[in-house]
């Protein structure tokens, strides 16, 4: 048998052929799947982060005072909303904002015990609108901000963040009574 005889029949050999598009496919069909995996588990989370925030957000503008106390059970509930994320790493904040006459301030500001951010001193970084709070009214900014991790590597990671605002429900502004013990 000649080589250009052996090439013929190597060439018009189909045994295989079928394990060998499947060895260069498998790996992007994996890829693929994995990827698509991993979206799924990040948009997840992602939405556990929105709903913590507006959770936050609505408890607090349900009352007419809070105290230290109120502000550690909203907290510890916004933590089980997190789960099975690992609610350690999570920094909430929640903020009562005032307008005056078109001019924003905080009015009080606190953040979860380990925190990596501090209380909110401006409103500078948020974009708030007459509508989200009207002049002379006050509206409480609930912020989270946590460092997701991918769980197979393909999509990276990167920080979900997410702030929400509502205006109290039940008086113009909300009091904060620090010193309080639980």
């Amino acid at each position: 048998m000649t080589i250009m005889t052996r090439f013929k029949h190597i060439y018009e050999d189909l045994r295989g052929i079928s394990a060998v598009e499947f060895a260069l496919i498998a790996p992007v069909l994996i890829a693929v799947y994995l990827s698509s995996v991993e979206l799924s588990f990040m948009l997840m989370a992602d939405r556990r982060m929105t709903s913590t925030a507006a959770t936050m957000a609505d408890l607090v503008s349900r009352e007419t005072d809070i105290d230290n106390c109120d502000v550690s059970d909203i907290f510890l509930a916004s933590k089980t909303i997190i789960q099975p994320e690992d609610p350690t790493l999570a920094d909430m904040r929640i903020s009562s904002i005032e307008n005056d006459g078109g001019s924003f301030s905080v009015v009080w500001s606190v953040v979860n015990t380990g925190a990596s951010w501090g209380t909110r001193s401006s409103t500078t970084d948020l974009s708030l609108t007459a509508e989200m709070v009207p002049d002379n009214q006050t509206a409480v900014v609930a912020e989270i901000s946590y460092p997701y991790s991918s769980v197979f590597g393909f999509l990276g990671g990167g920080t979900l963040t997410d702030t929400f605002v509502i205006r109290p429900r039940r008086t113009t502004s909300i009091a904060y009574t620090t010193g309080s013990t639980c």
